[in-house]
């Protein structure tokens, strides 16, 4: 009700109470760390051509990463303005005032058109940029004092999936600046279609039961977040990893075991977290596969995660046969 007749006075409510300025920068440092991290496997992926992969460098170098909050939030005075009509003795008057022209004016505000109270984070091929509403940043998907391991399991690998966007078999079709060109040789083009139809199959083959009823999914038509997924879960682990390696004895202090998991590692704790990330009720025309999928096929191709948990070889959770992209 508040959000539908007074957005702008909501939003500056939860960036005065749960945006700090140190919620800020902690989380540019993930998405910088993601991003390094991204560089680093750009540089070691073998079936690229070099062409092509100075290209991919340049796109990822000029993706833009917003976490979206409109700066009139930090002026009370046009605040005000905004509201300056308002009785509010007396309500009735101002629930019959039109919401969308309210709605309106409150995303014109804002850099993007965005919601910053949209709880979600996504990537816009033709910008070439990743939003990430102030709503957002918020438990579970992001604690400023929870340990690290649990903000990269949930927030980094997020992070993580939403860079990969831009590389998938939709985000492959736009260039740096966003338009849709066709900057792939031939080789390279061959080669994504190839590991992308080890997604489908995949995905394909995979199906689980709930309730006496069974679950497929269409692996075409979830390709583009499946691949993400992926993605994203190697990008948030290995970005999570590098800031242990750059300082050690600050890494230390923000990786503090939770009470009662004391018999889980660090890395078994980021799993956990990215598990957690995916408990939710799929639907058939959601192009995300379901929860159970983007969890355990996502950590089946995690060779980190088989050394984790200590999976065997040919195990369901470490097959020999594994589907890697990004």
């Amino acid at each position: 009700m508040v959000k539908q007749h007074m957005p702008i006075a909501l939003t500056k409510y939860y960036v005065d109470h749960k945006l700090s300025e140190n919620i800020k920068n902690k989380t540019k440092q993930i998405i910088e760390n993601i991003k390094e991290s991204m560089f680093d496997r750009i540089s070691m992926i073998e079936w690229l051509d070099e062409e092509t992969k100075q290209k991919v460098i340049e796109k990822l170098s000029k993706m833009k990463d917003i976490i979206e909050y409109p700066e009139i939030f930090n002026n009370p005075k046009i605040i005000y303005e905004k509201y300056k009509y308002i009785d509010i003795k007396d309500y009735f008057t101002y629930y019959l005032l039109p919401k969308n022209d309210n709605q309106f004016i409150y995303l014109s505000e804002t850099e993007s058109g965005v919601d910053p109270l949209m709880v979600n984070a996504f990537y816009i091929h033709s910008l070439n940029e990743i939003y990430i509403p102030a709503a957002y940043l918020r438990l579970p998907y992001y604690g400023i004092s929870g340990s690290d391991y649990l903000n990269y399991g949930y927030f980094g690998t997020i992070i993580g999936h939403e860079v990969t966007h831009a590389f998938d078999n939709t985000g492959r079709l736009y260039d740096s600046d966003g338009n849709k060109n066709n900057w792939w040789t031939d080789d390279d083009d061959k080669d994504f279609k190839e590991l992308s139809q080890c997604f489908i199959d995949q995905y394909n083959d995979f199906s689980f039961t709930v309730n006496n009823k069974k679950y497929v999914i269409d692996g075409e038509f979830t390709l583009g977040e499946n691949i993400a997924d992926n993605g994203g879960l190697s990008r948030g682990y290995e970005a999570w990893k590098k800031s242990i390696l750059k300082n050690p004895e600050k890494a230390s202090q923000h990786n503090k075991k939770l009470p009662g998991l004391s018999k889980y590692t660090l890395d078994q704790l980021f799993y956990i977290a990215y598990g957690q990330s995916h408990c939710s009720i799929g639907d058939e025309k959601d192009p995300h596969a379901p929860g159970k999928a983007r969890v355990n096929v996502v950590l089946s191709n995690s060779k980190d995660f088989a050394k984790a948990f200590n999976c065997p070889t040919g195990s369901p959770m470490n097959p020999k046969n594994k589907c890697s992209m990004w």
